[in-house]
């Protein structure tokens, strides 16, 4: 009788570590993808509040009627001021959101920002994974004054 593994059981064996192996990079990938989402909403929601407090200075949001980049040194939208939306360098009067928030700007993400006519505003960002309790879907995304929806703003 002989002893030790067949090379049937050394394939069974290898295919099923292989097979654990890419299940572990796909939850650590869909992971990591959650993360940066919940990140963004995070800094939307930061943003958000930010537009509010300057909405109770000024009794209008900061205008821009066409779609802007936030924290961007190219648009001057890099902080927050109680005069609006200014560069990072640029002195403020008073400072209402020192740096607009966007940990992953440097991947490629952006938020888009613009005025309405009816004295609202819209932010447009991107997520990568779906929030169902929320009702948010993967993509673009729309945040305003009154709420944050699953549709591209503009």
């Amino acid at each position: 009788m002989q002893r030790g593994f067949t090379t049937i059981d050394l394939i069974i064996t290898i295919s099923l570590v292989i097979l654990v192996i890419a299940g572990d990079i796909f939850a650590v990938l869909y992971l990591n993808q959650k993360s940066r989402d919940i990140t963004v909403l995070s800094e939307i929601s930061q943003t958000r509040s930010a537009l509010e407090v300057f909405l109770q200075f000024n009794n209008f949001y900061p205008k821009s009627t066409n779609v802007v980049n936030l924290d961007e040194a190219y648009y001057r939208t890099e902080k927050l001021c109680q005069s609006g939306f200014q560069s990072a360098a640029d002195s403020c009067d008073k400072i209402i959101l020192n740096a607009l928030p966007n940990f992953y700007q440097a991947q490629g993400n952006v938020y888009q920002y613009r005025t309405t006519a009816d004295n609202s505003y819209q932010i447009q960002f991107v997520l990568q994974t779906n929030f169902p309790e929320q009702g948010l879907k993967k993509g673009v995304n729309c945040a305003t004054n009154n709420q944050i929806i699953s549709q591209p703003c503009f």
